[in-house]
């Protein structure tokens, strides 16, 4: 709760207030008009707002060293005036040194994780910041495609199709931006992989200005 209270930023959400009884902790968030989770389109400048409105989501608390580990599109809201903000920072942690053994383990949907997140591979802590990366490219392949990227649906075969099999799709009606911006995000290896830092520059998120 400490750590959403610190929280001051135009795409993530606020919290209005909380209270504590014995058994339990309350929390109150600002209302939010909609939500990402079922919303798909093709139209790319709609899918670059949205991109860039997160990355600018992720980069304030991990200035603040705080990693959200969890990002899905149930967890991004988008309100009537398109203004899109990133929740549910229930497994989000501050990077100390006295818990990073508890950062450094596997959690989020399996979907969305990224292979060092599945391999155990999270030694660096600026590999969790581009973990969240690979699961912003999961997520706008979602936005686009209508659908997972994932032909498979059992758990295990989602799995091994991350760490072994994962290919980003062709999008053959998608601008060379889109499919670059995409790429970027979902290399598999995670020191070659984009940052925050180098997403925010790229021109898919100008182009449409």
């Amino acid at each position: 709760m400490a750590t959403v209270a610190q929280f001051d930023h135009p795409n993530l959400v606020k919290l209005v207030s909380s209270w504590a009884s014995v058994t339990e902790i309350q929390m109150m968030f600002e209302l939010i008009d909609g939500f990402l989770k079922d919303f798909y389109t093709e139209e790319e400048n709609v899918i670059a707002h949205i991109a860039q409105q997160i990355l600018m989501g992720l980069s304030y608390p991990r200035d603040k060293r705080i990693v959200h580990r969890d990002l899905k599109l149930a967890n991004v809201l988008r309100n009537n005036d398109d203004n899109v903000k990133i929740a549910d920072f229930g497994s989000s942690r501050r990077l100390d040194i006295g818990n990073m053994q508890f950062i450094l383990t596997v959690l989020g949907t399996i979907q969305y994780c990224s292979p060092e997140m599945l391999q155990h591979q999270l030694r660096k802590i600026d590999r969790l910041d581009k973990s969240n990366i690979w699961s912003l490219g999961i997520l706008l392949l979602e936005i686009y495609m209508g659908h997972f990227p994932f032909p498979r649906i059992d758990k295990l075969q989602i799995y091994n199709e991350i760490i072994n099999d994962f290919v980003v799709p062709e999008l053959p009606n998608s601008t060379s931006q889109f499919r670059d911006f995409v790429q970027q995000c979902l290399i598999r290896d995670v020191d070659s992989r984009a940052s925050v830092d180098d997403l925010l520059g790229h021109n898919f998120l100008y182009m449409f200005h």
